[in-house]
């Protein structure tokens, strides 16, 4: 990796944990203090979405993860690695730990896009079963995030860790593209082919494929929710569109519609599909390298809370408030100005003449 590719990457991760959390910050801030009376679980499902989303760019800013795919040969085949360099950590341990910490935010966060989708979707299709999202149900939603959180980064660490298999295959590469020695980096990496010595050539690796498969199904599970929900819920928009007759709902409903679907396709663009092609493409196509930091990633937390603010009509004026004040403000000095200069000129005409 050139040393321009690094310094591009740092400064972009580190402009995406300033902008995550203070986005994040700034929608806690107005869920506690702006939100419509009887708003309810939505309150605790923004919370859960907002902690979660400032500690997932924390933990991306920390490890500034980079993604990579080597290409294989007729003694192994490709290998998708993930890796983070140790001189960011005070030991490899520290390092260790930090990934498989990030691996877990990473897939909460993709748990939390599916359960934010389950909860529009039952709310405007006045679902029944929108009561379990209210408490004690509301705890369950929390353990079941963390879960494929933990299963994740259980996933990374038994099976994705350093062997030195993976280590000898992984050397060479690394200090050629790289410039970097294996005890300057800690990696997790997926292995889906191996050499049989017995058959004398390369063979699926069956528990490879299964554990990447488990480890994966996280987002994709979720993509799927999200691309359901997000369809069902236009298409009920819609009709109560062509049923309205009030112009002010009509609007209402409208706004709410064209917000609807920039929040689903915003993800889509930006971490799904940056993560499929991260994920899978390299693997199917054979992409020798694929070396994305997942920025898009990094910055999706921060851009959804935004969305957000400006969906809800208390928290956008919340926000916009300000702004017009400060441009009415402006407003009223140019004009008082403009009536000043206009008095002085009028009185100079009108003045007394000699």
């Amino acid at each position: 990796m050139t040393s321009a590719f690094e310094n591009i990457s740092d400064i972009s991760y580190f402009v995406a944990v300033i902008f995550c959390i203070s986005c994040n910050i700034l929608l806690l801030y107005l869920v506690y203090t702006k939100s419509p009376r009887h708003v309810g679980t939505y309150k605790y499902l923004m919370t859960f979405f907002a902690v979660n989303g400032i500690l997932h760019s924390i933990f991306d800013f920390i490890t500034k993860p980079i993604f990579l795919m080597l290409e294989g040969n007729e003694i192994h085949g490709n290998i998708l690695v993930y890796f983070v360099r140790n001189d960011r950590f005070p030991s490899k341990w520290w390092a260790i730990l930090a990934t498989e910490i990030y691996g877990f935010f990473l897939a909460v966060i993709f748990v939390i896009f599916a359960v934010h989708f389950i909860f529009r979707y039952w709310t405007i299709t006045k679902n029944p079963k929108i009561r379990f999202f209210d408490f004690p149900y509301f705890v369950f939603w929390i353990i079941g995030s963390y879960y494929f959180g933990l299963e994740y980064s259980y996933i990374l660490h038994v099976e994705f860790s350093e062997r030195p298999d993976k280590t000898e295959i992984i050397k060479p590469k690394m200090l050629s593209d790289f410039g970097y020695s294996m005890d300057n980096i800690t990696y997790m990496a997926a292995r889906f082919v191996k050499f049989s010595e017995e058959q004398n050539q390369l063979i699926i690796d069956w528990r490879q494929v299964g554990f990447y498969f488990a480890a994966v199904k996280t987002m994709i599970l979720s993509l799927i929710i999200l691309t359901f929900c997000g369809i069902s819920i236009m298409k009920t928009i819609r009709k109560d569109l062509e049923s309205l007759q009030s112009k002010e709902k009509i609007k209402l409903e409208l706004n709410l519609f064209l917000a609807l679907i920039v929040q689903t396709i915003i993800p889509i663009v930006v971490i799904y599909c940056p993560f499929l092609l991260m994920w899978n493409f390299p693997i199917f196509l054979g992409i020798e390298t694929a070396r994305l930091t997942g920025i898009g990633v990094a910055l999706y937390p921060g851009i959804d809370p935004l969305a957000i603010m400006f969906i809800v009509a208390n928290y956008r004026r919340a926000v916009l408030n300000p702004f017009r004040r400060i441009v009415l403000r402006q407003n009223v000095v140019s004009y008082t100005v403009r009536d000043i200069s206009s008095m002085s000129r009028s009185g100079s005409k009108i003045g007394p003449t000699n």
